[in-house]
């Protein structure tokens, strides 16, 4: 047991990543408070936040309990005049877990889906408080011989865990429940022997652990793990300082192919779920993996090989992972259908997939894109929307959505979307350039400009952004805006296309100086720029 701890312990806090870019519930690093303003805002909002937090991980009944319980305890706690030490270390604790830790991290969504362990020292003292004070009112009404409160509270102290028990043992009975086993074990049924597997998240990740680890099979095989945490941590031995997903994947991709190219003659194989296909690896489908190409695939009879979860019809336990897990085999079986050009089985497997993973945010986003892929745009839509539902700071689902959308041809429906991304993630420069192209493609040039405006601060090439303001600019007939835009003393200066876009603009209002001008300063900063020197020319031949 204790071999096995030391291999769940994940230093996660020492992997030097900076997701600046990506809303993940907590802004990280911890920026310094800069006003009086600010600790005000972030107060409200750590009050707001934690007890939404502790709303939905606690009933309504149990959060009146506890105040009930703080309150005696605040009553009974006094010494004279002193307050006694355990109830102030009490509150400082609770305090400090809390509303301290949620004003700490500065949260700035509640995924619908989480169960806040963060809070978990804070929630600890809120069940203390809690039944504590059920005690302290039974003794209360006790004393003071209410017999029949006194046993009202006590039935209801007694029936609320039984109720419990009776209505949620199923779902918590997992006697029976063997799917992360069965899973690991497909896995290592899977492989050649001497394999190398590269395993991405949790469900895939923490079954390989206690099967190798713990039950120490298949010792020939050798596992690492894609998110860093866990087995050898050859992830994080880049001095790099990683600033997104992309650099993170880069470097990831650059260990693991030192890795493949060190050992020639071993099988290589990724277990990770389908988002591994969005990313340029040299690798093909086997099973419920995959395996790097160059060595000989073998065949595999997916229905017999993973029948011991392909034939479990429904989720009794309602658990997010085993939702996952049953949508993506039936997932990876319709898959393995197509190419035996079964269309019939392989749409039920698809709809089965969907059924199992109705729950699950990556197995819905999964059976979305296949769903867009066949073309089925309305269907497609309605499961990137669920996910949303499900968790609406999402930027998966909300690109794969906008992508939908756009490709249907509703482009102010994208467009609306990716607008929702940009309040997500205010940083996310790319979506706002292509928003932006989106309102010019639809001829809705103000709103255009007032994005593509926006985007210069936030640009280390402010370039193409300005050869495009420039050309709106025109198009609204908006050269004053376009010039203002175009010269302000951040900008920099060598942008001969953008001169000459606004004198085209100029001349289109037969304000010819200010074209000549605008096409003489292109041509000065770009001599092999043929176009102004061609409308210079024109501009000659114009009669005055």
């Amino acid at each position: 047991m204790k071999s096995f701890w030391v291999y769940l312990q994940r230093k996660e806090l020492s992997a030097n990543l900076i997701y600046k870019n990506i809303n993940v519930g907590v802004n990280l690093p911890i920026g310094p408070i800069t006003s009086v303003s600010e600790v005000v805002q972030r107060s409200i909002k750590s009050v707001t936040f934690y007890s939404i937090s502790t709303r939905l991980d606690f009933s309504p009944l149990l959060i009146v309990f506890f105040f009930c319980g703080a309150i005696v305890i605040a009553k009974i706690q006094k010494k004279g005049h002193a307050v006694r030490s355990w109830f102030l270390f009490l509150v400082l604790s609770f305090l400090s877990t809390s509303l301290g830790y949620a004003f700490l991290i500065n949260s700035t969504h509640i995924p619908a889906d989480s169960d806040f362990p963060e809070y978990f020292f804070s929630f600890i003292i809120l069940c203390i408080v809690t039944g504590y004070g059920l005690y302290l009112m039974a003794v209360f009404f006790r004393n003071r011989k209410q017999n029949i409160l006194l046993c009202g509270i006590l039935l209801a102290a007694f029936v609320i865990p039984v109720a419990q028990v009776v209505t949620l043992y199923q779902q918590n009975d997992w006697s029976h429940h063997r799917v992360a086993y069965d899973h690991a074990m497909n896995i290592l049924n899977t492989v050649k022997p001497n394999a190398i597997i590269f395993s991405g998240k949790n469900i895939w990740t923490f079954p390989l652990l206690y099967i190798t680890k713990v039950e120490h099979r298949r010792p020939d095989v050798t596992i690492y793990d894609r998110s860093g945490n866990l087995f050898e941590l050859i992830y994080r031995q880049s001095s790099q300082v990683i600033q997104n997903q992309d650099d993170f994947e880069r470097q990831r991709q650059e260990v693991e192919n030192k890795i493949i190219t060190k050992n020639p003659t071993r099988p290589i194989y990724y277990a990770t779920d389908k988002d591994f296909e969005n990313y340029p690896h040299e690798a093909t489908s086997e099973g419920i993996l995959y395996r790097t190409k160059g060595t000989l695939s073998q065949s595999i009879n997916f229905q017999d090989t993973y029948k011991s979860i392909l034939s479990i019809e429904s989720n009794s336990w309602k658990d997010d992972d085993t939702s996952y897990v049953l949508s993506y085999y039936h997932l990876r079986f319709a898959d393995s259908l197509t190419s035996q050009n079964d269309k019939n089985n392989r749409e039920k497997e698809y709809e089965q997939a969907l059924l199992l993973g109705y729950s699950h945010k990556i197995a819905l986003n999964n059976v979305a894109i296949i769903f867009a892929k066949q073309g089925k745009a309305d269907k497609a839509a309605e499961l990137f929307k669920r996910v949303i539902t499900l968790d609406p700071a999402n930027m998966t689902a909300h690109l794969n959505l906008a992508g939908v959308y756009e490709k249907s041809g509703k482009t102010q429906d994208a467009i609306d979307v990716y607008k929702a991304i940009i309040e997500l993630s205010p940083t996310a420069t790319e979506v706002r350039v292509h928003v932006a192209s989106l309102l010019e493609s639809t001829k809705k040039y103000e709103e255009a400009l007032r994005e593509y405006e926006a985007l210069l601060p936030q640009l280390a090439d402010k370039k193409p952004v300005l050869e495009r303001i420039s050309k709106v600019a025109f198009e609204l007939g908006n050269c004053d805006k376009g010039e203002e835009i175009v010269s302000g003393k951040e900008q920099p200066t060598n942008l001969p296309v953008v001169y000459n876009n606004l004198g085209v603009c100029w001349a289109r209002k037969n304000q010819l100086d200010k074209a000549k001008t605008a096409w003489q300063k292109a041509v000065d900063l770009d001599g092999s720029y043929q176009e102004p020197k061609n409308n210079l020319i024109r501009l000659e031949q114009v009669p005055h």
